[in-house]
């Protein structure tokens, strides 16, 4: 997944459906050292995320999930990769 997108170390990744897809997405991010960042809800798996070593967490029902993730990453405005894995659009 990451690999054909090229996620390399320093990148900003996004996951957004963190099921069993997304966290192997987070898992492969994490993996080749980038910076990644879950829109998430379901508390149970954001515990993972947080053990995996997610960066950031960002609750995508808050009216302003948008600017947490442009204040997240600064001058970047915004991630490098994004994996949508719930089928649901943010």
């Amino acid at each position: 997944m990451a690999t054909e997108i090229g996620v390399t170390a320093g990148d900003v990744v996004i996951v957004g459906g963190v099921g069993f897809i997304g966290l192997g997405a987070v898992a492969n991010a994490l993996y080749r050292n980038a910076t990644v960042i879950v829109l998430g809800r379901h508390e149970y798996r954001m515990d993972l995320c947080r053990q995996m070593g997610v960066h950031a967490i960002i609750n995508p029902d808050d009216d302003d999930w948008l600017d947490q993730l442009q204040r997240f990453t600064g001058n970047r405005r915004g991630a490098d990769a994004a994996f949508e894995c719930s089928g649901a659009p943010y």
